[in-house]
């Protein structure tokens, strides 16, 4: 089956690695991007690669699914990109890379790039070509597939490879006679094109793109391409030192070491020496002038100015501080970075002080800061000369020279002087600098070019003298000629060889290298690509790697000097991919495509290195090979490492060859042997698919897993480590078991023992090594006396009798009981109640307990819907340890104990059971496989199917809390106990579960767009029931204990009886529904219902409300005191409604309590706020006049309703179309705020309090009058619910709700308060403190960023289209204000919103994590978008 992997473009992921045969899916997901887009790639199944060769990819989804998607088979090999456009502006958004890793095709065998065994060949090592072939022979007998050259391009006359003269040209001494250059790469092509043909290897190449030799033709001819003093000024300073410090020892040679100058016997000697080339070179030369400002040339020049301006004007009296700082703005420096080239502008700085006294003195105090930087610098080019000759003349790995000469420098010489003539006649003089490193230095940084850098004046690089680093820039543009030159270099290499080695690829800006890569892959598209990269940065090394598909970095066992060391070693080898790993293809039909890994290309010893070094006995060789064997990604050794070669072989000095076998005599030669069988197991394992990895150490034993997925065979090694202080015949721990596996084969047995290793041959015209006797055997009978492995009745046993240190076994096991790969899920239709069954219902509400799945973590559902969002792809997870301990005996019927009632239920018990039966490491692999699966089966994956399915969580029977309590209902007016709670984990229980306000915001989302019309008639019908003073509660515990202190719950529950009418099938039925008023005899049934009706339709308590609102709602909470709230004052529990009937508004409240959603009462006596609202919004509230307008406007357009009118006491008759005009005609005038300050007359404005203008008023009418003109977003529900009211105000509301934009939208939720004003708050804790604005959580309203209000800010968005988008790109701008709810409900723990944000999205961890109306207006929003 063709596996789809899955690129979501809008992850921060910049690349991805890409199988070759995959089905390569692109998304854009629902609303990235708030305007059309277009995407195109340079990838093509049906022309040739060409980098800059793009092609536009069709979308193939509807954007409601998603915003672009996009299928492509993938058939090529290469790095490619997908670049996202603006569609109207055709600038590149952003850029993706995918990496499709080849597979080198040599002789009739393709092997992939973590199945090769690379062998690392020093050319000039190797002799003339025509004696490769005996060295092709040698790769072969040891089992090698690959071949890594050192540079085979002309070099200088340093002798090293890597000191090329030439690129485009090769090195004449590989060839016995002269050749020219087009027949000596005819040459290399057909030794290359018999390596790969008749010995099957592939062969890699050394690119060397950093730097050239100093004594190339091609910098004299192109001086631009070097970093030269011309080109790079700031270079002149440290050009200076270097000149004055090897002149000062040519002067000492020349004077034949007078007194001993410039011998060194002792480190005083040094001292002698750096001190009298400061006192004779540094201060003559008056080196300092290339840092400060020169005083005595400036006084000269004042001098000169004051005479020729004797009138001219002058500054006044200060002190040297204050003239200096007169003067620091007239500093010049013009870049030269020659002496004096700080310098003060005279004209400008003599108007500046009164006199020359004055004048210099300032001076005196600019220079201090310049002497500071002067002697840093110097001192430390002293210090570092002073460390390196002691280094030299006296360090043991030093070279130990005893006098400076003229033949061995001493100190590097940092330039190079270059003086000739160009192919034109012209002279050429070039001061260049040479290439290096800093030690401890970040190796991205361009320490040479950077003119902040000081590397070159204070010598910290370790320079190769032989070598210039080259000069590329950051653009094309900037060097053409060298980044052409470069690309053909690459190019012709490209041609001919399989792949690249990078050398020192650090070095060379990324563009730079990104564009000869991509050359080089226009003329081989199956090039591979493996790099020397070194840095602790590794953010920079992943750019590199994505951008130019580096697909294996170099890493070294070598370095490993512990067992433990190793074993890191050998993970680093390749991203994490455990066996057992979750993310199997057999078990997906679609996966994430894979993150592009640092993948390794892991040596045993480089040829960079020394044999000797990493705390090793001499008998390592074996088992370092064999761990190294193991390792996930490519693998390589050097040549000379098999021969158990001592030493480095040095491949500038080293002048004798590498040995020619005579192999039908020679049998073996060092561990080659071994290495045969290590390395063709290597690329078995590689073609074969074992790309899962284990690795452990136990004392001085590896052991190391590599399973193969598709087929469940593994393959062991154990590796007894051959580190100094071990020479044990067997290690500390001698059984071992592998549980769930039966022995498949034997595959071979190795060691190199102490004392088998005889002296190194003395051979002057070959390099030998060591000669030893290394055992290897397949035969399994050989050896099980000294290894015993066996089966038992549920794995293997493996005893080790004896295994001396530097012994390896290696054997092949297959699982014994084969798992399931495909699950049939039985295709049923889920009610809604069925849904929440198998995938939400909460302990709490079930009555049960919660589930421990970790150490002090539990699950937040019994249903799945608790365990997917803890399903990762990390198999260190807690959750996969305790899955791996056996936890499913208990999870399985506490997930199923509720979903057992359908068929599905059914059938997750029985395949979970089977999969408890699992061997235990696999389990964790399979139980994530099957859950995910049963979970993309019953929901919509795309961002509106998961809020649908979220919506589920909250509409549940909850076993204690019922809508209605039982026993105050009679049976034939019945309530189902269903309700709908508010959030989770603080609202979902007991009292605090029923919330009117909460509720019927979320009503339309929840449950009229999900059409789930009976559950919302029983919720209307259900607080209808409890509805007292012409109000519903706000806190509904059960109809007996209700509180009815919220203005705003009632309006809310009408407009949802509006939307039920107007949504449902046979909406207005409802309105005949009938509803059983609860009485209460501590309150008076006949004062609360005076007609004393008990039995009453839906429709006469909208009656009854909008008449009790008419004439007025007055009462005191029933039990005021701290008996139901313990911190609010007595006035606070006074409510009072009254409807100004002269213009139709509603107004209430007092200071002293909060009747709307924004609630929160203080209550922290420490901060002095107790009993004072956080916001009381009394007066008229924007968003209740906006629901009565609604209200309004449907009874009189609908004509559903049976009445047209209240009546009000001493008024009588109060038509509703009379209140609807009164309320449309008074709304603007006492609620907006205009634009500009001259339009105030026309409006309800005190312009002296007025902080926002071009809003609308958040209340009107408040006690403190100021709260009116706060900033708020309230006022969009009031744009979203009543439309009507803003007929012939479009203008206004369009820049209301830009000013919104501006000012109140977060990342997920809506700012409570506009953020200039003096109360803004936003982040909430919820903790006592001594701030009165913030202590016990007095903010929750002033800041904090909420996000149901979000939700009407997309829906007002929708309607009044403030940037006057066509419809399509309206309908695309408003989904990308929902990207962010998307991308966080899918990794969410409860798989929801929560219901408030800290400042720009930062989480509040007092807030809910799963909020009913956060959700509810935000599917609100998503449906109206799709149906624009």
């Amino acid at each position: 089956m063709t596996i789809i992997r899955c690129i979501d473009c809008s992850d921060e992921c910049p690349g991805y690695k890409i199988e070759k045969g995959t089905i390569l899916k692109i998304i854009v997901p629902y609303g990235t991007y708030p305007y059309e887009i277009e995407v195109e790639t340079n990838y093509s199944n049906e022309h040739n690669f060409q980098g800059s060769k793009y092609y536009r990819l069709e979308s193939e989804s509807k954007e409601g699914m998603y915003q672009f998607k996009s299928l492509i088979s993938i058939k090529k090999s290469g790095v490619f990109k997908i670049r996202i456009k603006e569609k109207k502006e055709k600038n590149n958004i952003k850029t993706i890379y995918f990496n499709v890793y080849p597979e080198i095709q040599v002789g009739n065998k393709r092997i992939p790039i973590n199945g090769l065994t690379i062998q690392t060949h020093i050319v000039k090592i190797m002799g003339k070509i025509d004696t490769w072939e005996e060295h092709y022979r040698t790769m072969k007998e040891c089992g090698y597939n690959c071949i890594h050259l050192t540079p085979i391009q002309k070099i200088g006359p340093s002798g090293s490879a890597y000191s090329i003269s030439e690129h485009l040209d090769i090195e004449n001494n590989i060839f016995k006679e002269e050749m020219s250059k087009e027949e000596k790469y005819q040459k290399i092509e057909e030794s290359i094109y018999q390596l790969r043909n008749k010995y099957q290897i592939g062969s890699i190449i050394d690119i060397v793109l950093s730097h050239i030799s100093s004594k190339s033709p091609l910098v004299i001819e192109h001086p631009e391409i070097c970093y030269t003093i011309e080109k790079c000024p700031h270079l002149k300073i440290g050009y200076k030192f270097d000149s004055l410090i090897h002149q000062c020892i040519i002067d000492i040679i020349k004077d034949k070491y007078p007194e001993g100058l410039g011998i060194f016997h002792t480190e005083n000697d040094v001292y002698r020496f750096m001190e009298y080339f400061k006192e004779k070179y540094i201060i003559p030369g008056e080196f300092w002038l290339y840092y400060v400002i020169d005083v005595n040339k400036h006084k000269e020049e004042y001098l000169k100015y004051e005479k020729e301006h004797k009138e001219g004007k002058r500054g006044k009296e200060g002190s040297p501080e204050e003239l200096a700082k007169r003067l620091e703005k007239y500093v010049m420096v013009d870049g030269s970075y020659e002496k004096n080239h700080i310098r003060i502008n005279i004209e400008k700085g003599f108007e500046e002080v009164p006199n020359l006294e004055g004048f210099i003195k300032a001076i005196d105090v600019l220079n201090v800061d310049n002497y500071r930087k002067y002697d840093e610098d110097i001192n430390a080019a002293i210090q570092n000369c002073t460390n390196t000759i002691k280094y030299k003349c006296f360090d043991e790995a030093g070279p130990r020279i005893e006098k400076v000469s003229k033949e061995e420098h001493i100190l590097p010489y940092y330039f190079e002087v270059i003086d000739g003539k160009n192919s034109k006649g012209e002279k050429v003089h070039i001061v260049a600098a040479h290439h290096g490193w800093v030690f401890g230095g970040d190796p991205f940084f361009d320490f040479v070019g950077d003119n902040k850098s000081k590397v070159y004046i204070r010598r910290e690089a370790v320079v190769w003298e032989d070598s210039l680093k080259l000069n590329y820039g950051r653009k094309y543009e900037e060097n053409k000629f060298l980044w052409d030159y470069m690309g053909e270099y690459g190019m012709s290499n490209a041609k001919i060889f399989n792949g690249f080695r990078l050398d020192n690829c650090h070095s060379v800006p990324l563009e730079a290298l990104e564009f000869i890569i991509e050359k080089s892959r226009e003329v081989n598209p199956e090039l591979i690509v493996l790099a020397e990269l070194f840095s602790d940065n590794q953010a920079a090394i992943m750019e590199y790697v994505v951008r130019c598909g580096i697909q294996g970095l170099v890493r070294e066992g070598q370095r490993g000097r512990n067992p433990e060391e190793l074993k890191g070693v050998a993970y680093q080898s390749g991203w994490f991919k455990p066996v057992g790993g979750i993310l199997e293809e057999s078990l997906y039909e679609e996966l994430p495509a894979e993150v592009q890994p640092m993948d390794g290309w892991t040596y045993d010893l480089t040829h960079d290195n020394e044999p000797t070094e990493g705390n090793r006995n001499s008998n390592d060789a074996l088992s370092t090979a064999g761990v190294v064997c193991m390792t996930l990604g490519c693998i390589g050794s050097t040549r000379g490492y098999d021969e158990l070669v001592p030493y480095r072989i040095d491949c500038v000095k080293e002048e004798r060859k590498y040995k020619i076998y005579k192999w039908g005599i020679e049998n073996t030669v060092g561990i080659s042997a071994g290495k045969k069988i290590m390395n063709e197991l290597h690329e078995r394992m590689g073609i074969e698919g074992y790309n899962e990895f284990y690795c452990e150490s136990n004392g001085n034993i590896i052991s190391i897993t590599r399973r193969n997925p598709k087929t469940n065979k593994i393959i062991v090694m154990y590796v007894h480590t051959s580190f100094k202080g071990n020479y044990s015949s067997n290690p500390s721990t001698k059984e071992y078991n592998i549980p769930n596996y039966q022995i498949d084969k034997f595959l071979f047995f190795g060691a190199l023992t102490t004392g088998m290793l005889s002296s190194m041959e003395n051979n002057e015209k070959e390099i030998s090594g060591y000669q030893c006797i290394c055992d290897i055997t397949r035969d399994y009978n050989i050896v099980k006396k000294f290894v015993e492995i066996k089966n038992n009745t549920n794995g293997v046993e493996i005893k080790f009798e004896q295994f001396p240190t530097g012994s390896v076994v290696c054997f092949e096991l297959t699982l014994i009981k084969t798992p399931k790969t495909k699950w049939e899920i039985p295709n049923v239709q889920l009610t809604a109640s069925e849904m929440n069954e198998i995938l939400f219902e909460s302990p709490e509400e079930m009555g049960v307990n919660k589930f421990e799945i970790t150490e002090g973590k539990y699950l937040n559902f019994i249903g799945i819907g608790g365990i997917i969002p803890l399903l990762s792809n990390n198999l260190s997870d807690g959750i996969y340890q305790k899955l791996r301990e056996g936890i499913l005996e208990h999870l399985i019927p506490y997930l199923t104990q509720n979903m057992k009632k359908n068929k599905l239920g059914e059938y997750i018990e029985k395949e979970l059971q089977e999969i408890k039966e699992y061997p235990r490491f696999l389990i964790p692999k399979y139980f994530t496989a099957f859950i995910k699966k049963v979970y993309n089966f019953i929901v919509q994956r795309t961002f509106e199917g998961q809020l649908r399915t979220t919506a589920l969580q909250f509409y549940v029977n909850c076993k204690g809390t019922p809508l209605i309590k039982e026993g105050l209902i009679p049976e034939h007016i019945h309530i189902e106990k269903e309700s709908l709670c508010a959030g989770f984990p603080h609202f979902n229980t007991g009292y605090m579960r029923n919330w009117g306000r909460d509720t019927f915001i979320s009503l339309r989302g929840l449950l009229l767009q999900t059409g789930r019309f009976t559950e919302a008639k029983n919720t209307i019908r259900g607080y209808l029931c409890a509805m007292r003073h012409g109000l519903i509660p706000n806190l509904l515990d059960g109809g007996d204990h209700s509180r009815y202190n919220a203005r705003d719950a009632t309006w809310f529950c009408m407009s949802g009886i509006v939307d039920y009418c107007r949504m449902a099938p046979q909406g207005i039925e409802i309105l005949k529904e009938t509803v059983y008023r609860l009485d209460s005899s501590h309150e008076g049934i006949t004062r609360i219902n005076k007609n004393k009706k008990r039995v009453m339709t839906v429709a006469e308590c909208m009656q009854e409300i909008l008449e009790d609102h008419a004439n007025g709602i007055h009462f005191r909470e029933y039990n005021a005191g701290p008996q139901i709230d313990s911190v609010m004052t007595s006035e606070g529990f006074n409510i009072d409604i009254e409807t100004d009937l002269s213009t139709g508004i509603i107004k209430g409240g007092n200071e002293w309590n909060c009747g709307t959603w924004m609630d929160k009462m203080g209550s922290s006596q420490r901060g002095g706020n107790m009993g004072h609202p956080g916001s009381s919004r009394d007066g008229g509230d924007v968003e209740i006049e906006g629901l009565l307008m609604k209200v309004l406007h449907w009874i009189n357009t609908s004509k559903a309703f049976p009445y047209s009118s209240v009546k009000v006491k001493m008024y009588g008759e109060y038509s509703y179309q009379k209140w609807e005009k009164l309320l449309y005609s008074n709304f603007h005038k006492y609620f907006y705020i205009p634009k500009e300050m001259s339009q105030d007359k026309e409006y309800c404005i005190d312009t002296t309090i007025v902080n926002k203008r071009g809003i609308y008023k958040d209340v009107y009418g408040s006690t403190k009058k100021w709260p009116d003109y706060q900033l708020r977003p309230n006022f969009l529900i009031t744009l979203v619910e009543a439309p009507s009211l803003f007929v012939g105000h479009e203008e206004e509301v369009k820049e209301a709700l830009r000013v919104v934009r501006k000012y109140l939208v977060g990342p997920l939720g809506m700012k409570t308060l506009d953020p200039t004003d003096w109360n803004y708050k936003p982040d909430y804790y919820n903790t006592d403190t001594d701030d009165y604005s913030t202590a016990n959580g007095l903010n929750y309203h002033n800041g904090p960023e909420w996000i149901w209000p979000y939700g009407y800010y997309v829906m007002a968005m929708l309607m009044y289209n403030p940037d006057n988008l066509n419809k399509d790109d309206l309908q695309r701008y408003c989904r990308s204000l929902m990207f962010n709810h998307y991308k966080y409900i899918i990794h969410d723990k409860w798989l929801s919103l929560p219901e408030l944000t800290n400042y720009n999205g930062a989480k509040c961890f007092a807030s809910c994590d799963s909020q009913a109306w956060s959700i509810a207006t935000i599917l609100d929003a998503t449906i109206r978008a799709e149906q624009l």
